[in-house]
């Protein structure tokens, strides 16, 4: 989709037990190992997008790609007895086809291995299971925003003004009339213009300002509200202030 830029990509994998892998290998006269490798690549586009350990994001597309199951097999007695790592060869050359980045194939081979071992560890005396069977699901994931919100939600950062809040009787004389008022102040870091605020409280979370340390910026318009948390995830969402609604045109 065109206008969307790639903000990140993952990689995942799960290795797991299935238990109908008669499909992929007939009938055998001995124990076999049976690996089945899926790969899909996933393509999600959101307008905006926010870290969060929720998962809230919901995309407005989501492609799917999937590429047709790999498998791998080998006897038991080869795991067993195939000192030079043959069968892990096999391993190697199916992730590489699969377009797996090298420095992520060791790690895949050696919890497959783990995998196999312990289906080994679960068979009887007489070998009473025939197939034992692992399925690898690869999953890479590419997260697509629109280039034209990012733009804005950088253009719409840049317009707030980082300051502190400091009490009255933590501040100089009142500029302005030479009376200390009891209200609080916004003080701009840059220049250290104090200028009265009477508010004591950020209109978006409703909690006090804090120590001169607390994250909090003001608009354009004057009002001030607690960054990161507050006044900027407003913004991803709105573009204009929550108190006076004065517009921050981006485009």
């Amino acid at each position: 989709m065109e206008g969307y830029n790639l903000l990140m990509t993952l990689f995942n994998y799960e290795i797991n037990t299935f238990d109908k892998p008669n499909q992929y290998v007939e009938d055998p006269s001995q124990v076999v190992l049976a690996v089945k490798f899926d790969y899909s690549e996933h393509h999600k586009y959101y307008i905006d997008y926010t870290f969060s350990q929720d998962n809230t994001n919901i995309p407005i597309h989501h492609s799917i790609k999937k590429e047709e199951s790999e498998i791998n097999r080998f006897t038991l007695a080869d795991f067993k007895s195939d000192e030079d790592g043959e069968w892990k060869e096999y391993l190697y050359d199916t992730l590489g086809t699969l377009k797996v980045d090298e420095e992520d194939q060791g790690e895949i081979v050696d919890h497959i291995i783990a995998g196999l071992n312990r289906e080994i560890g679960t068979l009887g005396s007489n070998n009473d299971r025939k197939i034992l069977a692992l399925s690898v699901d690869i999953r890479l994931t590419h997260t697509m925003v629109c280039q034209r919100e990012l733009v804005a939600r950088e253009v719409r950062k840049s317009m707030l003004k980082r300051v502190r809040m400091v009490k009255e009787e933590e501040a100089e004389e009142d500029q302005y009339c030479g009376e200390r008022k009891k209200r609080r102040k916004v003080v701009e870091t840059d220049d250290g213009v104090c200028m009265p605020y009477s508010s004591e409280s950020c209109t978006i979370c409703l909690e006090e300002f804090g120590a001169e340390t607390d994250d909090v910026v003001c608009m354009p318009c004057s009002h001030a509200f607690h960054g990161k948390e507050c006044i900027e995830k407003w913004l991803r969402e709105n573009d204009h202030c929550p108190v006076c609604r004065f517009q921050l045109h981006v485009y």
